[in-house]
């Protein structure tokens, strides 16, 4: 699926509109390799959407470009995640994505985006 040639990522003009409207930082030395390791949440028309855990921002990459984007909140990308990797979301901590589960013998499931 992903070829290593460290090609760069481009950015379509929607995409750059949208991180302007969505305050996102764009990483312009984000390569094609860096952002086929990142977690797939799903496809869809033709865009296979990748999460960035860290940055919380949502890739929408059709090819070799990133078409458009979106910030997200810790809950929506837990929900993200565990559709992209067929979790039951209902089962997973809520509280552990913001790091303070400090539930001993905790019943649900600590995600480590990873």
């Amino acid at each position: 699926m992903c070829v290593s040639n460290n090609s760069k990522m481009r950015y379509s003009g929607h995409a750059l509109q949208r991180s302007n409207e969505r305050q996102i930082d764009l990483d312009k030395g984000l390569s094609y390799e860096d952002v086929c390791k990142l977690p797939v949440y799903n496809t869809d028309n033709g865009c296979t959407k990748y999460l960035d855990v860290k940055k919380q921002v949502v890739y929408y990459v059709r090819g070799k470009r990133i078409v458009t984007l979106i910030k997200t909140n810790p809950i929506q990308m837990l929900k993200y995640y565990a559709f992209g990797k067929k979790l039951n979301f209902n089962n997973l901590c809520r509280d552990h994505v913001f790091g303070n589960c400090n539930r001993e013998n905790c019943k649900f499931v600590h995600v480590d985006f990873s």
